[in-house]
């Protein structure tokens, strides 16, 4: 037998240790081929997933667990002889590791923009439907999923994870959380309810179990401290879409009439409010309602609970009492099923930017605050002697209208705000449309200052309803007016600004629908300054008999988000510098750990980004770090602890920031985690022999030194057996002559004797097995231990076989093209590339992995590293259990030897007893070298069928 200074082989050429790395997404049908290379670490184990097959021995750190399968016999022992190694322990281990080590990856939605844009484009409509022809693939089982959308009108969105054969209901941005087959593969579908309406763009995020946490958050969203959850009821008895609801905030409790309060947290502008839907993350347009105008003893309008429009007016506003304060927000909620719905309302940020936006809220707005009318919404059209002019925010028309270009008006509300400077009347009007030109108003209310005309319905140039008891506009007067049409009903209401009395209100139903139209705003009479009628804003939104309230609130939350500071979102949503920055920080939400983080690989796609990670909730960072690369506590990289964050920062590069983007970015974070597997105190160990001592460290790189030591009196003194050795996962120790019967080995972390394990019972040190036997008696009985030193008597009941080296050749390809049979699970095999090689033949046969060799075997969505997917194959492939096994089984043979109790010893003569058939999976092509240079094999794909 060799020394042990040369039995210690170089363990890291040709060993198989995968480093982790995240996956990409990608779309379509058909096996995945990656490839790995012999380097780095173990990846991390996915918590919570099936059995894991296959494993490596020796001086390899694969790891894996044989589920249900016979005892592996091996390992070297004494002069060559092979000591027996149980899976189950390895079983026991990997179990360990499952509940530690974790990986989050966060990332940019999948996303659909009409026309592109996004990631891709939204599929055609066909038959009032868009669907997803092909799926989009994630690296793990999905446990949530969401769908933000964009549509105009009403559009009814399902999804499915298991590629397309199970289909649910999804509302917009709501999680789908519970009560779906999950899968990893998603398809979505989506239906238009009328023929107006249209999905615009869409944006899915989802949750899975190889570690994806959704996406980056929203700037909108930075520095807010609160946040409250509203449920909204919906007594309508229909789904609402893209709706409008008011809601009453206060600033506190005393805020009587609220329908939520910031509990104190609040600027006393109310500028620091923000409204997402029920994910908690996807920004809904909300809109301030200023107060009206006039002087402070205006009283604020209601809300759409029968109440005047609020049109205009100065900012930050708020009914005021003396120890209340109450403001108006209009948020559009983008879908309120029958059911209801919750949302969220977000405050506490004394930095927030104002951004009350009416135009994201309701269906049309305008203000008239800008100099000029807006060409791209309006066509004016006026008489001889009319005239349009824009002053101080107010539309002033004499004998002239303008009506919309593109905003058709059916159901729902308008509202509008009138000054009157001199003249007779003012209308709304609803006009037909043929191409370019616009025909005879088939709707119009109107207001004048004739008697018998004084508040009017009019269809078709027909007056139909008039309120005669209203009185007469006048000059100097200043009214809101609010038009309702809900289906065949229409009621027009006029209210005074200055005491918010209702001064007129007329209804009329009619035998069908009112036909839609392009609004217009009309000031009669004939010019010349006779009829000036100011305008000073309107808008249109939704209405639902019993619409919408808000049910109940939830308490107040504090909330930790992400920073963004000169990062935004690209329209792929994902992270890019602001307009015009020269650098922008982002630092992502904290990551609690359940377990002391002292190894972190950080896997990134971007350009120009710059990344830093930490384990002390962002104390310290190690900056600048390198995509896959381990970094380690234990090196001083970072303070160790128990919460995760990282921070991009994102330059441009020379004068262009365009290029200047992060796509995602994972964190796999570990506790270190060692274990020693033999030995485990089952074992006498022969003095003087060399013994194999095994470990698993899947979480360090193959390079990272461990120490070993042992110890003759319990633990009380410990002896160094070799102070930085590889993280191959075996070391030949030289048992000592020193007979004891309390022995155990110890492997620590070279640089944190902390991270340690120790043997699981004391052993002995004997000068011969026969010597344990009668020791193991004399312990039983109480009786005082004595060395023997006769030495063992070897029994050979059988012949020494020869072994052969032949492996037989396993065509993969079938089960491949058989797809999913029954008692089969989605697979990922790790196929060796090129051989390793050791100079000592039986050696080599026995620990070299070859090309075509399966050196693991992971359930679909494992986590490979960036070089595992670079340098070996890695398909997909339907197995059941036992084939899982046979392609991980060693070949062995008898020695001819018994062990002590008497039964046949076996051991490993070849790595592996099947070979993967590489003709047959990766066919040679002309000029691609795929078979005449090992080491490169092209990308493989195909069909994985569906049965």
């Amino acid at each position: 037998m060799k020394k042990m200074d040369k039995i210690n082989r170089d363990k890291n050429k040709g060993d198989i240790s995968p480093s982790p790395a995240l996956p990409t997404r990608g779309e379509g049908i058909g096996i995945e081929i990656k490839r790995t290379a012999p380097h780095g670490g173990e990846g991390t184990i996915i918590c919570n997933s099936p059995p894991l097959v296959g494993g490596a021995r020796g001086g390899e750190s694969a790891g894996m667990t044989i589920v249900n399968s016979p005892l592996l016999v091996g390992g070297a022992r004494g002069g060559g002889k092979m000591a027996v190694i149980l899976p189950i322990l390895l079983f026991l281990f990997m179990g360990l590791v499952c509940a530690y080590a974790e990986v989050a990856l966060v990332k940019a939605p999948l996303s659909w923009y009409e026309g592109g844009g996004g990631d891709y484009a939204l599929p055609k409509l066909a038959n009032a439907e868009y669907g997803l022809s092909g799926f989009m693939a994630t690296a793990g089982q999905v446990k949530t999923i969401c769908a933000n959308y964009d549509a105009a009108g009403k559009v009814a969105m399902e999804v499915s994870v298991d590629n397309g054969l199970h289909y649910y209901r999804i509302i917009n941005g709501v999680p789908l959380t519970e009560n779906f087959v999950s899968g990893d593969r998603i398809k979505w579908r989506a239906k238009v309810l009328d023929e107006d309406s249209k999905l615009n763009a869409l944006n899915i995020t989802y949750t899975d179990s190889a570690g994806t946490v959704a996406s980056f958050g929203r700037p909108e969203l930075s520095g807010f401290n609160y946040r409250k959850k509203i449920l909204l009821k919906n007594p309508s008895g229909q789904e609402l879409f893209n709706y409008q609801i008011n809601l009453k905030v206060g600033i506190d409790k005393k805020a009587k009439g609220a329908d939520v309060h910031c509990e104190g947290n609040v600027r006393q502008d109310f500028l620091d409010v923000r409204f997402t839907a029920a994910d908690g993350e996807t920004a809904l347009g909300y809109y301030l309602d200023p107060r009206f105008r006039g002087d402070d003893k205006e009283k604020r309008g209601d809300d759409n609970r029968n109440s005047p429009p609020l049109v205009g007016g100065v900012r930050g506003g708020g009914e005021r009492g003396d120890d209340n304060q109450i403001v108006s927000f209009w948020v559009k909620v983008p879908q309120i099923p029958v059911n209801g719905v919750a949302i969220y309302m977000y405050y506490g940020n004394p930095d927030a930017a104002d951004l009350s936006n009416p135009k994201a809220v309701f269906d049309f707005y305008d203000s008239f605050n800008n100099p000029e009318l807006d060409a791209n919404s309006w066509v004016v059209k006026t008489d001889p002697k009319g005239s349009v002019v824009i002053k101080a925010g107010q539309l002033k028309l004499d004998a002239a209208e303008i009506i919309a270009k593109d905003f058709k008006f059916n159901q729902g509300i308008v509202e509008y705000a009138v000054r009157i400077e001199s003249g007779f009347d003012n209308s709304l009007n609803l006009r037909p449309k043929a191409g370019d030109s616009y025909d005879n108003p088939g709707l119009v209310v109107y207001s004048s200052a004739y008697k018998g005309a004084e508040h009017c319905i009019a269809l078709d140039d027909i007056v139909k309803a008039n309120d005669a008891k209203a009185s007469l506009i006048a000059a100097g007067g200043k009214y809101n007016y609010r038009l309702t049409v809900n289906d065949k009903d229409i009621t027009f209401e006029r209210i005074d600004q200055a005491t918010a009395a209702a001064q007129a209100k007329v209804t009329y139903s009619g035998a069908s629908v009112v036909k839609a139209g392009y609004l217009g705003l009309k000031s009669g009479g004939d010019g010349s300054g006779r009829n000036v009628i100011a305008y000073s804003g309107i808008r249109a939104r939704k209405f639902a008999s019993n619409g919408p309230q808000v049910d109940k609130t939830g308490a107040q939350e504090q909330v930790k988000l992400p920073i963004f500071s000169n990062i935004a979102l690209s329209q792929k949503s994902r992270l890019i510098l602001s307009d015009n920055t020269k650098e922008g920080v982002y630092i992502g939400k904290a990551i609690p750990a359940a377990f002391t983080a002292r190894i972190i690989v950080p896997t990134f796609k971007g350009a120009n980004a710059g990344v830093g990670v930490s384990a002390d909730n962002g104390l310290n960072y190690k900056e600048d770090c390198v995509s896959t690369n381990y970094y380690y506590a234990s090196k001083k990289d970072f303070p160790e602890g128990q919460s995760l964050k990282w921070r991009l920062k994102l330059s441009p590069q020379g004068k262009s920031a365009a290029s200047s983007q992060l796509q995602e970015l994972g964190l796999d974070y570990r506790p270190g985690k060692i274990s020693l597997i033999t030995p485990d105190g089952k074992q006498n160990l022969v003095a003087g022999e060399n013994y194999e001592i095994t470990w698993s460290a899947l979480e360090y790189e193959l390079s990272y030194k461990m120490k070993l030591e042992y110890t003759l009196d319990a633990g009380k003194t410990y002896n160094l057996i070799v102070q930085d050795t590889g993280n191959s996962g075996s070391y030949f120790w030289s048992v000592p002559n020193k007979l004891s019967p309390k022995v155990a080995v110890k492997i620590s972390d070279s640089l944190n004797g902390q991270i340690e394990d120790t043997s699981t019972k004391s052993f002995s040190i004997v000068e011969s097995l026969k010597d344990a036997k009668i020791n193991s008696r004399a312990e039983a009985n109480n009786e005082q231990i004595q060395p023997r030193k006769e030495a063992v008597k070897k029994t050979k009941p059988v012949e020494k076989q020869k072994t052969k080296s032949s492996v037989e050749q396993f065509d993969v390809d079938k089960l491949i093209k058989a797809g999913k049979r029954p008692g089969t699970r989605l697979y990922e095999l790790l196929i060796k590339l090129g051989d390793n090689y050791n100079p000592n033949a039986e050696e080599d046969a026995r620990s070299s992995y070859k090309e075509g060799d399966v050196v693991m075997i992971k359930p679909a969505g494992y986590i490979w590293g960036a070089e595992e997917r670079k340098n070996f194959l890695i398909p997909r492939v339907y197995l059941t259990v036992e084939e899982a096994e046979t392609l991980t089984k060693p070949k062995e043979a008898a020695t001819g030897d018994i062990d002590e109790l008497g039964r046949p010893m076996k051991k490993i003569v070849q790595r592996r007893a099947k070979r993967i058939d590489m003709q047959k999976l990766v066919p040679e092509k002309p000029g691609d070298g795929s078979l005449k240079n090992k080491r490169t094999v092209p990308f493989v794909s195909g069909m994985i069928k569906e049965k």
